[in-house]
């Protein structure tokens, strides 16, 4: 396990670092303010980002993307994150969406759908997962219960599939071009067993975004609510085979929980560099603020714990290509502990500003409040902390 990065990896990370520091990070606390959230996604800054070829990363390279592995993706996400988490993690979504358009779909669907994607800068995409009743069934599996998971429903009828139910917590729902709908195609069994992937242009009649979530932080990170009423898509909008959603959300979407945890270190980074930063120009009692034994030794324990956990994710990436069995608990892992981290380090982050902190005049109250937020990502710190027993119960007899 060799963390020597490459030139490729250095590259990528730079142009995203630089991107991050002079577009993303001077328009995050603007965007965050605007009251409503439905008005604040920066289409301008999503345009230049995929203009630099951020927003087709994973896209294998035969298909016109870069093909990076986990562990650049990892690495490119957190420098986005440093900017600003909401806006990072809503570019990381084209990455898995992109990647199943290019990598689980036929000759015929990629002229259909990828190709007009790749040529438009624009171009958003979503994948609907989450339910009113359904969040942590993701996460923590319910495997017999047939009343769990996913239950917006998909019926063939004559040459179309169409689908009705809603989906909540979706990611970019009102600015996406299409989604990706996972639905229920069999109830007899498992939602494991019985589910299927549509890609649905959110142009079709039937599809309706009815309200984007007011949320307390990543709020440029747009969160919404969409209803289908017949909503009515060709049989070839159908991803792989019927029945089949499961085996491509868990192939193409293995990274979802330790992304999780890497945009969590980007927050802690953000605050952490705040932090040091206001501690290296306030003064306080006549000499600055980190020239104070107790300041400096807090300092020193966040930049510890940021670099504990950008281990412990990077581990956890490389084992997705390379140990996937092990990979299942580690990047469990690697997601809750870096949520919580970066929660606590934002939080003393904060704490080091003083009254100042809590002023909207400044960042840190801000990237306070998108740490915090993420603690209630990817079925939220206990459910996967009741799915990570279940792990590594499975892992400890696969190694009897």
């Amino acid at each position: 396990m060799d963390f020597n990065l490459s030139a490729k990896q250095i590259n990528l990370q730079s142009l995203a670092r630089v991107f991050a520091r002079e577009n993303i990070r001077p328009r995050a606390k603007d965007l965050d303010k605007n009251p409503d959230p439905s008005q604040s996604w920066p289409y301008d800054l999503f345009e230049k980002a995929s203009k630099l070829g951020l927003r087709t990363l994973k896209i294998p390279k035969e298909f016109g993307g870069q093909g990076i592995d986990t562990l650049t993706e990892l690495i490119v996400l957190e420098e986005l994150c440093v900017g600003d988490i909401s806006f990072g993690s809503s570019l990381a979504h084209p990455w898995r969406e992109g990647l199943i358009l290019a990598s689980a779909t036929t000759n015929e669907q990629r002229e259909l759908f990828l190709k007009p994607f790749l040529e438009d800068h624009n171009a958003m995409t979503s994948i609907g997962i989450t339910e009113l009743h359904s969040g942590s069934d993701n996460a923590t599996g319910y495997d017999k219960e047939l009343k769990a998971g996913s239950m917006t429903e998909a019926i063939y009828d004559g040459s179309e599939w169409v689908l009705n139910g809603r989906k909540i917590f979706i990611t970019a729902g009102n600015v996406a071009q299409f989604m990706l709908v996972v639905a229920r195609t069999n109830k007899k069994v498992s939602w494991k067993e019985g589910i299927s992937i549509f890609i649905v242009p959110t142009n079709t009649k039937g599809y309706q975004c009815i309200r984007v979530m007011d949320k307390l932080g990543m709020r440029v990170n747009p969160n919404t609510e969409v209803v289908f009423t017949n909503c009515r898509v060709p049989k070839i909008n159908l991803i792989g085979e019927l029945n089949n959603g499961y085996s491509i959300l868990s192939k193409y979407g293995a990274s979802s929980k330790v992304k999780e945890g890497v945009k969590s270190l980007g927050a802690a980074r953000a605050a952490y560099e705040e932090a040091l930063n206001w501690c290296q120009n306030r003064h306080q009692g006549g000499k600055k603020l980190i020239e104070h034994q107790s300041i400096a030794h807090c300092l020193a324990r966040m930049a510890g714990k940021i670099e504990a956990c950008r281990s412990l994710c990077w581990r956890a990436g490389w084992s997705i290509d390379h140990d996937p069995i092990n990979a299942i608990p580690l990047q469990t892992i690697a997601k809750i502990e870096t949520c919580e981290m970066a929660a606590k380090v934002a939080v003393e982050a904060l704490e080091l500003f003083g009254g100042y902190g809590v002023l909207k005049e400044y960042p840190i109250e801000k990237i306070a409040r998108d740490a915090i937020t993420m603690l209630h990502t990817t079925g939220g710190q206990l459910a996967l902390t009741s799915s990570l027993a279940e792990q590594l119960n499975f892992i400890t007899k696969k190694n009897e």
